[in-house]
């Protein structure tokens, strides 16, 4: 598999920074992802919280990806959060339009910025700067993600990946 490395956040440290207590606050973002057989789609939500961590939170996981749009419009009235995040190439991407026809600012991401998100992700992990809340999906997801090499950086690969990794990559 050319490109294609192991799973680059350690479980068990990713295990370290669970806190069941934490909230990401009320200055948040949500972002959608599907996996790539579409089967599962993912809506998570990160923000600011105690301690200047960053908290990220697996909202919703369900199957297919009808649901989605009905989704993240009731999340988008309740919470009023900055944005909603998509990647702008994956396969969330077809319901951007639904979104923004919704009123949904959403704002997607390019590989170069899915490069940075990936390592700034790594670092915040690595040097204790995030906490979750311990979801067993998005820590089977850390734990089967693979990355692919993206120039001199790298990013998730959903294709590569043992399991659903959309928990991780929303």
């Amino acid at each position: 598999t050319h490109g294609i490395t192991s799973a680059p956040i350690p479980v068990s440290t990713w295990e370290r920074r669970t806190d069941k207590e934490t909230s990401p606050g009320d200055d948040v973002c949500f972002a959608v992802d599907f996996a790539p057989d579409r089967e599962h789609a993912s809506v998570a939500v990160a923000g600011l919280g105690p301690g200047d961590k960053h908290v990220v939170e697996l909202v919703d996981r369900r199957a297919g990806t009808d649901w989605v749009v009905g989704r993240i419009v009731q999340l988008w009235d309740k919470w009023k959060p900055r944005a909603v995040v998509v990647d702008q190439v994956g396969p969330a991407s077809t319901v951007i339009p639904e979104l923004e026809a919704a009123g949904v600012n959403v704002v997607t991401t390019s590989s170069r910025d899915m490069a940075q998100a990936c390592g700034r992700l790594f670092d915040a992990v690595l040097n204790d700067k995030v906490r979750h809340l311990g979801q067993p999906e998005l820590t089977a997801a850390v734990a089967g993600a693979a990355k692919r090499k993206l120039g001199d950086a790298w990013a998730f690969s959903r294709s590569s990946s043992a399991v659903d990794i959309s928990p991780l990559v929303a």
